[in-house]
């Protein structure tokens, strides 16, 4: 019987295009479960660039919009998580950049500017954090919040040897306080990116965020284990096996030894970076495809 391969895709980051695209989707709603099921919560979780921080991101939209049609096959679906549908403010501060305090409050102000009017809400203006704590508020009269940040460190990095980079951490911790500032209208938030700064700076406020980073339970939530490799890719390894004309323990031999060089945690947990295992399989060609990609 011949087996169908999948397409793979590493550049489609929205969970909703990924199912109806058919594309290969490593199931991590397990793990998203055990986020999602408690009736509260505000996480952080530092992960490198292009290893599915913002796919990650839009399954978490999609599953508190209720989107449980998407979920059909997948782990989420077969356990008793309730569904219910929830206002989702979600930002993306990867296209956000700004070399001044100035610029950083415009982009920040458009930005909810823009999750608002996806909710059919008009924000005076006013400085970003106040239009953010407004937006929470006023979505949170009728029902708590789910707030969803992707790349929250973008507008720092671009800036680390800025003589203004203090007045835009300012911004930005200001902005970030909201989360604490509104706690009681949010039922669950989760801010991304690819560094892990002190708690002295942009986080000082948020003593209620519970980093992710390196707990264990959560080692696997991104990028792909040996067994996710081996059971969701088997088509391809064996095509890739032919095209290289060896055999597939081989092909995974040389996978390991090229890709599988992550831990998340004190557990011996490694991961497979997605771009890389996607890019590989897809060429069939060994590289520093995640290196290649660019920032």
């Amino acid at each position: 019987m011949l087996t169908v391969m999948k397409p793979i895709t590493t550049s489609v980051f929205t969970f909703a295009d990924l199912i109806h695209g058919g594309y290969v989707y490593v199931d991590k709603t397990a793990r998203l479960y055990d986020l999602v099921r408690p009736y509260k919560g505000v996480y952080f979780l530092s992960r490198p660039r292009r290893f599915g921080k913002s796919l990650t991101i839009s399954t978490l939209e999609a599953i508190f919009q209720s989107r449980r049609e998407l979920f059909q096959g997948l782990a989420l679906d077969a356990t008793d998580y309730d569904w219910k549908p929830y206002p989702v403010i979600r930002i993306d501060l990867g296209s956000k950049q700004a070399w001044d305090a100035a610029g950083l409050k415009h982009s920040l102000s458009l930005a909810v500017n823009q999750a608002a009017q996806r909710h059919g809400i008009d924000l005076p203006a006013d400085e970003p954090h106040h239009l953010f704590e407004s937006l929470v508020t006023t979505l949170g009269r009728h029902e708590k919040v789910v707030i969803l940040i992707d790349e929250y460190d973008k507008p720092i990095l671009g800036n680390i040897e800025n003589p203004a980079v203090g007045e835009i951490l300012q911004v930005l911790k200001a902005f970030y306080s909201v989360v604490k500032t509104c706690d009681a209208q949010i039922r669950f938030a989760l801010l991304t990116g690819v560094s892990k700064f002190s708690r002295v700076s942009v986080f000082s406020d948020l003593n209620n965020l519970v980093d992710l980073t390196m707990d264990t339970r959560y080692a696997d939530m991104l990028g792909y284990t040996q067994t996710e490799l081996e059971r969701n890719f088997a088509p391809h390894i064996d095509h890739v096996a032919a095209q290289r004309s060896c055999t597939p323990g081989e092909v995974l031999d040389q996978m390991r030894q090229w890709y599988n060089g992550y831990r998340f945690s004190k557990a011996e947990t490694c991961v497979y970076n997605p771009v890389s295992v996607g890019r590989f399989l897809d060429t069939g060609e060994l590289s520093n495809y995640w290196f290649e990609t660019g920032t």
